[in-house]
């Protein structure tokens, strides 16, 4: 269950990522980059911990 809980949260990263890219036309790289940051940012610290 403690698995599943770590996969959900991760998963949520990439899912609030999408809907930020997603939500305007045309989205730009400060957006991207952005998020992209965040998500490289958590998985680093989940790899380390």
């Amino acid at each position: 269950c403690k698995k599943a809980t770590i996969i959900q949260n991760y998963l949520k990263i990439f899912y609030d990522a999408i809907n930020v890219i997603s939500a305007v036309k045309y989205p730009t790289s400060n957006i991207f980059f952005k998020k992209f940051c965040e998500i490289k940012m958590k998985l680093k610290k989940h790899v380390q911990s």
